[in-house]
């Protein structure tokens, strides 16, 4: 497409739309952007000055987004144009054809196919559980990937998660839509997010600043694209490094036609798992049923359908719903709002939707003040409803007269006892699962946090640790969590190396983010980005002078998944001698340390560049739960009105298939509260408010559950595979036995030579993934054997 056909193009559309077309500037503008001309060449031909033919730039590239939603910028300008022109020509009859008469409307086709992303929230149909799953994991502070072969309405689907989040979130975000078919390369991916957040333009470490003070929901359709040309896995790791934690700047709905640990192949060499897997829930799009079928071909196959089909299946929801609690739960398709044949009536199902709302506030408030005022509201509502009955088509008259007189009766039955409590509304999940765990749901590391405090606090000198263990043992929430226990005697600088991106421009980068975190809690401004740049270490060292010299009690630097060190070394994206510039920074002053977290002990990494810390470090090894912690994590999750409960056997079990790994103990909490919600609020079953060991087994027997966990399991997998897969074998057999096997056994199995098989088994050991009781190595964690079983036979 040549420059004169594409703003032809243009033109026609704007004009199409009943849009004013480009002026003689804005053409100018135009086709010389899109013949690659800097502003200056541009500028020569308008006679206008560089700065306001910039700004006359700005201002195209809104145009084009507004009008047409082409997301447009100087460098990324023909291929967003080339995508729209080619959707465009396949969903649009050709520009200026003639209309033919139109067909008059009883004969209308009303399964004329879609082509494209369905963006009218009516229109989305069949949806409606997925959506409800989407935003009780994001609201439990997960990501979500969406999963599903193509044209199976996912583009649609991610849209109704943006629409909805608004309505939907408990913690407000930024909506940041992208269709990365859109997007050229990785720097135009930083880009689109900085003008949709109207922030500087940055990527790297400089993106990650100019987002720590915004709460964004990032959706991103055909997220495949970040495995194409121009895309790194710096990218990826810098997205999970802005998700991970319950407070992150940035959480993420994405779209992609395979699961992402198969998507992102090129993230599993040295048994590495994809950065994105491990933060995100899976929600898998499945084809509609005979069901959903049946009733999609219902409501489209008569005139006003659609308006009828939704009218009446409200109806019959409202009659249905006999008591508060039923009504307080009533799942309600979205309302239409335009073209209504039914205008009345609409109105009259809007005051209900106020009723039900209230009736929440009166099931589940525990302020008298509040379900006081709730109850006069409903009780009003309903008296209107009743007064202007009249107004109402005959032919559902009669049935809401009966639904608002019904309602009305049980709300003056309970007018005298307001200030009960009951299980009457879906029950907010509070075990946090795969983000870091603060305040008070940070259960169970009382021994690590005492330590850390005798190091930190009672000695002449802080002493620097090692927080190590495998993943998702909580050594992030550990780190997060010290702070608070320390007094503000000594502040902790916490640095997560995931969140540096793409390092382009070397050391001071890096120095720069440490720079970052120390600013925070000492408050002393940082060093100018430009110097950090140019003399990163003369810099640094000047700004860390300076932090000394005003610093009251100590000063913990925490480096969380140092090992990105080593991969920007080996990179040589900083220079080799890192670790002494960070070992000198020890010598200035006995009252500053470092706290080094990640899966490894520093002797375990595979290069000498940890060298200069050898022996200076106290290694904190990250194990399993206590039973007791374990059973106070479930029970007591520390919110109000958690009103489930579990027995004790219940605790045992969960105790036997997890071992007290944080991670799976909190999912199987986390998918109870599923299994008592679905059943008792979704389905309309009554249940007991305990759990039992059945309700264990049938959670943790489900696909879903291990498909959740797969994240996990893979990653302890992967790291058993680092160097070859000796370990791996091991694991297969054990798999295999539950009651574990003796070393000749192994031996025998495995054909491994009996000195490289203990050497295994020593490293699986000291890695809490097997152990040995009366000779004989199994498995620890129960729930990992049985994938293991399952998934590597």
């Amino acid at each position: 497409m040549e420059s004169q056909d594409a703003l032809k193009f243009i033109n026609d559309v704007l004009r199409e739309n009943e849009k004013p077309v480009l002026d003689n500037v804005e053409e100018c503008l135009f086709l010389g952007i899109w013949e690659g001309l800097e502003y200056q060449q541009i500028v020569a031909k308008l006679n206008l000055s560089n700065q306001y033919t910039r700004e006359l730039g700005s201002k195209l590239f809104k145009k084009l987004k507004e009008e047409l939603g082409i997301l447009v910028s100087k460098k990324n300008f023909q291929n967003p144009i080339k995508h729209f022109y080619q959707e465009y020509s396949s969903n649009s009859l050709p520009i200026k054809t003639p209309t033919p008469n139109p067909i008059p409307s009883n004969n209308q086709n009303p399964f004329i196919p879609t082509t494209g992303r369905i963006e009218n929230p009516e229109k989305l149909f069949g949806r409606e559980q997925e959506l409800t799953q989407i935003f009780e994991l994001l609201n439990n502070s997960s990501s979500v990937a969406i999963i599903g072969e193509p044209a199976i309405g996912k583009s649609s689907f991610l849209y109704a998660v943006c629409q909805q989040s608004e309505k939907f979130l408990k913690i407000p975000r930024q909506n940041v839509f992208l269709d990365m078919n859109n997007i050229y390369d990785q720097e135009d991916f930083y880009f689109a997010i900085c003008e949709k957040l109207d922030i500087p333009e940055s990527k790297g470490y400089r993106f990650t600043r100019n987002l720590e003070n915004k709460r964004v929901l990032l959706i991103l359709d055909n997220v495949g694209k970040l495995n194409g040309t121009g895309f790194t896995r710096d990218v990826r790791d810098h997205l999970r490094g802005l998700a991970e934690g319950s407070n992150a700047c940035l959480k993420l709905v994405v779209a992609a036609n395979e699961p992402l640990k198969t998507l992102f192949k090129d993230s599993q060499s040295n048994g590495n798992t994809s950065p994105l897997e491990n933060i995100f829930q899976q929600i898998d799009i499945f084809p509609w049923d005979e069901t959903v079928i049946h009733d999609f071909i219902t409501k489209h196959s008569l005139l006003y359908g659609e308006e009828m089909y939704i009218l009446a299946e409200t109806l019959v929801a409202f009659n249905d719903a006999k008591e508060l609690k039923s009504i307080a739960n009533l799942q309600l398709p979205i309302f239409p709002t335009s073209g209504l044949l039914r205008p009345h009536t609409w109105q009259t199902l809007n005051r209900f939707l106020r009723v039900i709302e209230d009736v929440k506030i009166i099931n589940c408030s525990v302020s008298h003040v509040s379900r006081s005022s709730a109850l006069n509201r409903v009780l009003g509502e309903l008296t209107t409803i009743l007064n202007t009955a009249d107004t109402l088509p005959t032919a559902e008259k009669g049935l809401i007269i009966d639904i608002a007189e019904n309602w009305r009766q049980q709300l003056l039955r309970i007018a005298g006892e307001v200030g009960e409590v009951v299980i009457n509304k879906s029950v907010n999940n509070p075990y946090v699962i795969g983000d870091p765990v603060i305040g008070n749901l940070f259960i169970g590391r009382e021994d690590i946090i005492r330590q850390l405090e005798e190091l930190w606090l009672r000695g002449i000198q802080i002493q620097s640790v090692v927080i190590y263990g495998h993943r998702r043992m909580g050594k992030t929430s550990i780190l997060r969590n010290a702070a608070n226990s320390l007094d503000n005697q000594v502040k902790v600088a916490d640095v997560n190396l995931l969140k540096l991106g793409d390092v382009t421009q070397g050391v001071g980068e890096v120095l720069m983010a440490i720079s970052d975190e120390i600013s925070q809690v000492v408050n002393i401004p940082t060093p100018n980005d430009d110097d950090l740049l140019k003399l990163p270490e003369r810099t640094f060292n000047r700004y860390f002078e300076k932090v000394i010299k005003n610093l009251s009690g100590g000063l913990i630097i925490a480096i969380d998944e140092f090992e990105k060190i080593e991969d920007l070394i080996k990179e040589k994206k900083i220079p080799n001698n890192f670790m002494d510039l960070l070992r000198g920074l020890l010598q200035t002053s006995p009252q500053v340390a470092f706290a080094f977290a990640g899966l490894h002990t520093l002797d375990e990494m595979t290069a000498d560049y940890f060298h200069p810390f050898f022996g200076s470090v106290i290694n904190i090894r990250v194990g399993f739960l206590s039973p007791g912690a374990t059973g106070q994590i479930l029970a007591n999750p520390a919110i109000e009105d958690f009103l489930l409960d579990y027995t004790p056997a219940a605790l045992d079990k969960i105790y036997d298939l997890t071992h007290g790994q944080p991670y799976l103990v909190r999912l199987v909490g986390f998918h109870l509260v599923r299994l008592y919600n679905d059943f008792v609020f979704e389905q309309g079953k009554d249940r007991d408010h305990v759990f039992t060991v059945e309700d264990v087994e049938t959670v943790v027997s489900k696909p879903e559950f291990f498909t959740r966990c797969s994240n996990y399991f893979n990653g302890v997998w992967g790291q058993a595979g680092e160097n070859d897969n000796t370990q791996q074998i091991i694991l297969r057999e054990l798999a295999q036995n539950i009651e574990g096997l003796t070393v000749n056994e192994l031996v025998e199995l495995t054909g491994i030579d009996e000195s490289q098989l203990n050497a295994a088994l020593e490293i699986l050991n000291r890695h809490d993934v097997i152990v040995e009781n009366q000779s004989r190595w199994r498995i620890i964690v129960e729930l990992f054997r049985r994938w293991v079983e399952k998934s590597h036979p």
